[in-house]
Order: structure tokens, then sequence, then C-alpha cells
């Protein structure tokens, strides 16, 4: 849903901390757009990952999401 308080367009960008089973571990804002903070963490919450692999183990990573909210239109 787009943010009753926000007035333009946003840009967030997480990094997500992936553990062994690709389950994300911890998630950090690197670019913050404040009306659309909590709806960027909602969405990368609900994420999942494949673990990563290095020569056949499972391994820890790390992803960056970025999420771009736009203006509805209105008519």
């Amino acid at each position: 849903d787009y943010p009753v308080n926000a007035m333009f367009d946003g840009v967030v960008l997480v990094e997500l901390r992936l553990g062994v089973d690709g389950a994300v571990m911890r998630r950090r804002l690197l670019r913050s757009s404040p009306a659309f903070d909590g709806q960027a963490l909602m969405a990368v919450d609900a994420l999942s990952f494949r673990p990563a692999r290095v020569r056949g183990a499972a391994v820890p990573a790390v992803a960056y999401v970025a999420l771009a909210f736009r203006q509805p239109i209105t008519q």
C-alpha cells in the first residue's frame, strides 16, 4: 500500500545479511525515504532466499534490495 503521508516518489535501499539456510538474519537501511521505510522493511521481511553455496557448501551471504515507490495515478 502507498503510505497516506507520502507526498512524493521514493527509493529505499536495504542490505540483507543471509544465514547459511538463506533466511534473513539482519537487515539495514542504506538509503532511507522516511515515508516508505516501514513498507520497504515489511516487503523484505516477506522475501526468502535459497542458500548461497561455495564448493557445494551453504555459506552466509549479503543481498541488496532496492524498492522504488511511485505515486499512484488517480483520476
